[in-house]
């Protein structure tokens, strides 16, 4: 049997097809709405993207914005296109929609939404998914916690069914438009695409913490990269499209294509990521509900008035989490409130507690209330105390939301603590 390679320390970048007509041309004028790492937005006509800082015209003035100043770019008028059917979820976090055009030696050829095509070796993938969830809910079961949980030296190919999926462990042969080959007890087997609903590549551990930025397009792929400049309305990225850190690839984007621009800030640490120092839960008629890292307690994705949080913290009443800060932060920051998928119900009240003093107290806050931007100093602080308290109806439908809860270097920290890594 062939020894098929696999190096993960590959990057890969992701792209789309857009299945429907071009996308209409956007106004000359670019509006983008920047959003600080403090929560707070700026709107404007872009001006310029150059030297790890962007240029927006607002209110008569042009700020420059360092990278690490921003938590995204959003462009205002980014029309929406269709997703392809294929979904490529990439090693680096990425994630694609696709029409799979093509199966080269280790490798897949997708078509992507900038019109070119683009090879992707095996080693860059962490899985392709063939068909839409719909239908086939014990597939899509066994694909998300298989790519959740990657097998070492396996590949996990997984069948369509909406009660009985089947598995197979062994390596990925060939992957085409409509068929492909699958090695499994020594022997490989051929496969028709539409009788598979997807494959998860073999796992060598964790992936790498996201750096540089994500660029979200108009149908919802993403690629991550390291943004190098606007120029003529082609935003030019630095990625690794089917090639080694050691050789960058300049990938050129429309500016019409692209929704939106996340920034990984150096001086971020979100909450979610880092240990909790202690804990404390209570219920009164329900039992109590445990903490819940980038999810509603009722593990539904967080969403407050329509937006939804990739980052945060979801608890019920009552709960009391404790973080050991160190002094080591300027600023504690979250958007606050009862998430959208219980409103109007709930009735809780937030509180910041640094070494227990009380620094930011919500009051009641309701399902129907919108959502509220938290901004603490917790310059002096050694331990970070969140609490959400009962308020005036127990502990019904109280699924409250810390959500993009992150604490916020200064930037002479920020390069103080990069030096010394």
């Amino acid at each position: 049997m062939k020894n098929w390679p696999r190096n993960l320390s590959l990057i890969t970048v992701a792209a789309s097809i857009v299945l429907c007509a071009a996308p209409l041309a956007r106004a000359q004028t670019i509006t983008a709405s920047a959003l600080y790492i403090d929560g707070h937005p700026i709107v404007g006509r872009l001006i310029a993207i150059t030297n790890d800082e962007v240029q927006l015209a607002a209110d008569a003035t042009r700020p420059m914005l360092s990278f690490d100043e921003l938590m995204s770019i959003t462009f205002e008028a980014t029309p929406q296109a269709k997703k392809g059917d294929v979904t490529v979820f990439l090693a680096d976090g990425g994630r694609l929609y696709a029409e799979l055009l093509d199966s080269v030696e280790d490798a897949i050829v997708v078509r992507t939404l900038w019109g070119a095509s683009i090879t992707l070796p095996y080693e860059t993938l962490a899985g392709v998914k063939l068909a839409h969830a719909d239908g086939f809910a014990a597939s899509a079961q066994l694909f998300f916690d298989a790519l959740d949980k990657p097998l070492p030296g396996n590949d996990v190919l997984i069948t369509r069914s909406n009660d009985k999926a089947q598995v197979m462990r062994g390596r990925l042969s060939s992957l085409g438009p409509r068929d492909g080959s699958f090695v499994f007890s020594e022997r490989e087997r051929l496969f028709k695409l539409d009788k598979i609903f997807g494959i998860v590549f073999a796992g060598t551990g964790p992936p790498s913490k996201n750096s540089g930025q994500r660029i979200d397009l108009a149908d919802g792929s993403s690629i991550i990269g390291q943004v190098n400049r606007l120029d003529k309305r082609q935003l030019i990225i630095d990625t690794n499209v089917a090639g080694k850190l050691s050789q960058p690839f300049q990938l050129s984007l429309p500016i019409d294509l692209v929704k939106q621009i996340k920034f990984f800030s150096r001086r971020i640490t979100y909450l979610s990521d880092i240990s909790s120092l202690a804990e404390t839960i209570e219920g009164r008629i329900h039992r109590p509900w445990p903490i819940r890292r980038d999810r509603t307690v009722a593990m539904h994705p967080l969403r407050l008035g329509g937006i939804e949080y990739e980052k945060g913290l979801g608890v019920h009443s009552r709960t009391r989490v404790s973080f050991d800060v160190n002094k080591s932060y300027d600023l504690f920051v979250s958007i606050i409130g009862l998430d959208d998928s219980v409103a109007p119900r709930g009735n809780v009240v937030f509180q910041v507690l640094g070494d227990e003093k009380i620094l930011f107290d919500s009051g009641l806050v309701h399902g129907t209330d919108q959502p509220i931007l938290v901004s603490v100093d917790i310059s002096s602080v050694n331990v970070l105390t969140l609490l959400v308290d009962y308020g005036d109806e127990l502990d019904l439908a109280d699924h409250a939301d810390w959500a993009g809860a992150r604490l916020i270097k200064n930037p002479s920290q920020s390069e103080t603590s990069t030096n010394t890594q």
